[in-house]
């Protein structure tokens, strides 16, 4: 079972990318009996994909959000979501497949677009690494990060139409990367080091693969602003749905801003030492810096969506996923977990906390 859960749902998405591409050969030659057969193949492939999408979204959600919720309700629920909008898309795709024209604009744009950008990211972090590994300080790592968006940002913006969407889309961008910057700087102004980077400051490879790693992350995460710049001939106006795109970016950065200054006042107090912050945002959220973080790159995701074509908007939605399994999978929420457990592991206080409290999603204290 633990294979099935792994490896299938890939190769289904390999042989669903097969299928699509002969159905888009038969679509351009007419050929209807063809496309139907191919079609219902495409549906059921997509029922198997989102019976085991419901799986593994049922059991996150289960526990990121609030563990004491009804799980069969999480799976029926998410199981409903999932296939509807499985079925939706490949329908949709199989009635209306993609021009030959669209396919090759959406490739040029990604050449225009984000390789450059990539080689941007990866120039910078290159110095960046340079200089930190040589002179073993933190203080340029956490400053590079932010730099890097802004850096990228501000590229893309000056090859951009300039329109008011392209500069609402890059001020957002640029507040984030400041806010960023901001808060990292002064932070390791004032503890001089982090921890983090403790076990692989001084190790060559490991530094260096962090390092690359932040740059693939900054020129992934950005894809949404990229084919947002990158799009020519856009409608000059906002659309509704911009407007929703911009809610839900402020509300994502107030929420980290607020999240990461509580944290930062709170560590600071030396009355505080050696506890857990569990007040405030922390009080519905273990990690809702994070969360907040995630909810931003939605909204700018948002935002983006009514100027891309659909396979761009495939593409945007790649940023906010990628942020979304980075944090929550690999480089945020369990490298913090694993240490809090490590120090408080014996603590009662501290479990009853994680019992009551959300990992991720602000929810109301169990």
């Amino acid at each position: 079972m633990y294979y099935l859960y792994r490896y299938l749902p890939a190769v289904c998405g390999g042989w669903l990318a097969a299928q699509a591409l002969t159905l888009q050969h038969a679509h351009l030659n007419r050929n209807a009996t063809f496309i139907i057969g191919i079609k219902w193949q495409m549906v059921v492939v997509g029922i198997l994909i989102s019976l085991l999408t419901t799986q593994l979204l049922s059991k996150a959600i289960h526990q990121l959000a609030y563990r004491s919720l009804n799980r069969s309700l999480i799976i029926l629920s998410v199981g409903f979501l999932c296939t509807f909008i499985t079925l939706f898309l490949l329908g949709f795709f199989a009635q209306y497949p993609m021009p030959l024209g669209e396919t090759t604009a959406t490739a040029h744009l990604l050449r225009k677009s984000y390789l450059p950008c990539l080689k941007i990211a990866l120039g910078l972090n290159l110095v960046g690494f340079t200089l930190a590994y040589s002179l073993h300080t933190d203080k340029i790592t956490d400053l590079s990060y932010g730099l890097t968006f802004l850096l990228i940002a501000t590229y893309m913006f000056a090859h951009s139409e300039r329109k008011s969407v392209d500069c609402i889309a890059y001020i957002m961008v640029a507040l984030w990367a400041c806010r960023l910057c901001f808060f990292l700087f002064r932070r390791i102004l004032v503890i001089g080091k982090d921890h983090r980077f403790d076990t692989i400051r001084s190790d060559f490879w490991h530094f260096g693969a962090f390092w690359l790693l932040q740059a693939i992350t900054a020129s992934i995460v950005l894809l949404p602003l990229l084919l947002c710049l990158g799009k020519k001939n856009k409608a000059a106006g906002m659309h509704p749905l911009g407007y929703i795109g911009m809610f839900v970016f402020l509300l994502g950065l107030a929420m980290a801003h607020m999240a990461d200054t509580q944290k930062f006042i709170f560590m600071q107090n030396p009355a505080n030492k050696g506890k857990w912050i569990a007040h405030g945002l922390w009080r519905y959220s273990r990690h809702p810096n994070y969360a907040g973080e995630i909810v931003g790159w939605i909204g700018i995701c948002v935002f983006a969506w009514p100027h891309l074509n659909p396979s761009l908007r495939v593409f945007a939605s790649i940023g906010p996923c990628y942020i979304c399994f980075l944090l929550v999978f690999v480089s945020g929420i369990p490298i913090l977990e694993q240490r809090a457990n490590e120090r408080w592991q014996d603590d009662k206080a501290y479990q009853r906390y994680c019992e009551r409290t959300s990992v991720l999603i602000p929810w109301l204290p169990g």
